[in-house]
Protein backbone atom coordinates (compact mmCIF):
# COMPACT_ATOMS: atom_id res chain seq x y z
CA UNK A 1 0.00 0.00 0.00
CA UNK A 2 3.21 2.17 0.92
CA UNK A 3 4.31 1.93 -2.66
CA UNK A 4 0.99 3.08 -4.11
CA UNK A 5 0.66 6.12 -1.98
CA UNK A 6 3.98 7.19 -2.87
CA UNK A 7 3.40 6.67 -6.38
CA UNK A 8 0.57 8.29 -6.53
CA UNK A 9 1.64 11.34 -4.49
CA UNK A 10 4.85 11.91 -7.03
CA UNK A 11 2.26 11.58 -9.98
CA UNK A 12 0.59 14.60 -8.89
CA UNK A 13 2.83 16.40 -8.24
CA UNK A 14 4.89 15.78 -11.60
CA UNK A 15 1.26 15.74 -13.34
CA UNK A 16 0.56 19.85 -11.37
CA UNK A 17 4.17 21.04 -12.54
CA UNK A 18 3.95 20.10 -16.20
CA UNK A 19 0.27 21.02 -16.66
CA UNK A 20 1.49 24.67 -15.56
CA UNK A 21 4.74 24.64 -17.01
CA UNK A 22 7.02 24.78 -14.16
CA UNK A 23 10.57 23.67 -13.78
CA UNK A 24 11.04 22.19 -10.48
CA UNK A 25 13.19 24.90 -8.89
CA UNK A 26 9.45 27.68 -9.62
CA UNK A 27 7.03 24.72 -7.96
CA UNK A 28 9.89 24.18 -5.19
CA UNK A 29 9.34 28.10 -4.48
CA UNK A 30 5.32 27.80 -4.79
CA UNK A 31 5.91 25.44 -2.58
CA UNK A 32 8.13 26.88 -0.30
CA UNK A 33 11.35 24.14 -0.29
CA UNK A 34 14.32 23.25 -2.42
CA UNK A 35 14.26 21.83 -5.51
CA UNK A 36 16.12 18.88 -4.40
CA UNK A 37 13.15 18.62 -1.87
CA UNK A 38 10.99 18.75 -5.21
CA UNK A 39 13.17 16.12 -7.14
CA UNK A 40 12.65 13.59 -4.44
CA UNK A 41 8.92 13.94 -3.84
CA UNK A 42 8.64 13.61 -7.69
CA UNK A 43 11.09 10.57 -7.91
CA UNK A 44 9.36 8.80 -4.40
CA UNK A 45 12.23 9.41 -2.49
CA UNK A 46 10.78 11.62 0.19
CA UNK A 47 7.19 10.50 0.92
CA UNK A 48 5.62 13.97 3.02
CA UNK A 49 3.13 13.55 5.79
CA UNK A 50 -0.80 13.63 5.13
CA UNK A 51 -0.54 17.30 7.00
CA UNK A 52 2.65 18.26 4.35
CA UNK A 53 0.88 17.27 1.36
CA UNK A 54 -2.64 19.13 2.76
CA UNK A 55 -0.31 22.15 2.95
CA UNK A 56 1.04 21.76 -0.50
CA UNK A 57 -2.48 21.33 -1.78
CA UNK A 58 -3.44 24.56 -0.26
CA UNK A 59 0.16 26.66 -1.63
CA UNK A 60 -1.06 25.09 -5.16
CA UNK A 61 -4.50 25.50 -5.60
CA UNK A 62 -5.90 27.60 -2.18
CA UNK A 63 -8.11 24.73 -1.57
CA UNK A 64 -8.00 20.90 -0.48
CA UNK A 65 -8.78 20.11 -3.87
CA UNK A 66 -5.35 18.78 -5.17
CA UNK A 67 -4.99 16.45 -1.57
CA UNK A 68 -8.31 15.01 -2.54
CA UNK A 69 -8.14 14.15 -5.78
CA UNK A 70 -4.46 12.61 -4.42
CA UNK A 71 -6.48 10.79 -2.05
CA UNK A 72 -9.27 9.87 -4.72
CA UNK A 73 -6.21 8.52 -7.05
CA UNK A 74 -4.38 6.43 -4.13
CA UNK A 75 -7.61 5.07 -3.30
CA UNK A 76 -8.07 3.37 -6.62
CA UNK A 77 -4.50 2.22 -7.06
CA UNK A 78 -4.97 0.61 -4.23
CA UNK A 79 -7.97 -1.26 -5.46
CA UNK A 80 -6.30 -2.00 -8.66
CA UNK A 81 -3.60 -3.31 -6.72
CA UNK A 82 -5.28 -5.35 -4.11
CA UNK A 83 -8.08 -6.59 -6.25
CA UNK A 84 -10.85 -5.28 -3.80
CA UNK A 85 -11.48 -3.26 -1.08
CA UNK A 86 -10.53 -4.84 2.31
CA UNK A 87 -11.85 -2.55 4.78
CA UNK A 88 -9.38 -1.12 6.16
CA UNK A 89 -9.36 2.17 3.87
CA UNK A 90 -12.59 3.96 3.60
CA UNK A 91 -13.57 5.17 0.28
CA UNK A 92 -14.95 8.21 -1.18
CA UNK A 93 -17.79 6.66 -2.13
CA UNK A 94 -20.19 10.07 -3.06
CA UNK A 95 -19.44 13.92 -3.89
CA UNK A 96 -20.80 14.58 -0.39
CA UNK A 97 -18.46 12.82 1.19
CA UNK A 98 -15.59 14.42 -0.93
CA UNK A 99 -17.52 17.84 0.55
CA UNK A 100 -17.30 16.66 3.81
CA UNK A 101 -13.67 15.85 4.11
CA UNK A 102 -13.08 19.53 2.15
CA UNK A 103 -14.71 20.86 5.19
CA UNK A 104 -12.85 18.58 7.62
CA UNK A 105 -10.02 19.85 6.20
CA UNK A 106 -10.86 23.42 6.53
CA UNK A 107 -10.81 23.23 10.12
CA UNK A 108 -7.32 21.81 10.58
Amino acid sequence: MFVVVSAEISKAFIKYRKENNLTQVQLAEILGVNQVMVSKLESGDYNPTVKKVFQFSWKLTNSPDFFVNILKNVEEGIKRHSGEHDGKIHPLKSIRDIENLKEKLKEM
